[in-house]
């Protein structure tokens, strides 16, 4: 079973991963020009056990980058930044030495977005507006996927 197959696996499944990796404390950067959303969203995470740094652009995502490049784990950002586009900032970011899976989020369906742009295919989605259940479920899956991917030594 490769890693898309995990993530796609049903929920349930994953749990006891999710919990073990949530008890670890990783390090979530949110990077999402609404400060609603941006506020919100990060205290989900929070509460979840999950430690954010939330930015309101890519120019203060990528400064908190220098400073904490192997803490993160993954970047949700959003897909229209004021600054940048988030799939051509998660770029930039592990290009500059990061090593994390990247949600991207937004209004748009997800189907025109990967209309516009065949790179976002190497990315995770989520659509807005999203529960503070489906968000957790998510970050829970990629996380845990990721931690089994590096433990079998498969690709990230």
């Amino acid at each position: 079973m490769d890693c898309q197959e995990l993530i796609n696996a049903d929920h349930a499944s994953l749990e006891s991963h999710a919990s073990a990796l949530s008890s670890l404390h990783p390090i979530i950067l949110l990077v999402e020009d609404e400060r609603l959303v941006r506020e919100v969203a990060g205290e989900v995470l929070k509460s979840a056990g999950y430690g954010v740094f939330k930015a309101a652009s890519a120019a203060e995502a990528l400064q908190f980058f220098e400073q904490n490049a192997a803490d993160i784990q993954l970047l949700i950002t959003d897909v229209v930044l004021p600054d940048d586009r988030g799939p051509e900032l998660a770029s930039k970011l592990n290009a500059a030495g990061g090593s994390f899976r990247t949600i991207l989020i937004s209004g748009y369906p997800e189907r025109m977005i990967a209309k516009g742009r065949g790179a976002e295919s190497a990315f995770f989605y989520l659509a807005k507006p999203f529960s503070a259940e489906t968000l957790i479920r998510k970050v829970q899956q990629i996380l845990s996927t990721r931690q089994m991917c590096v433990s079998a030594h498969w690709p990230r």
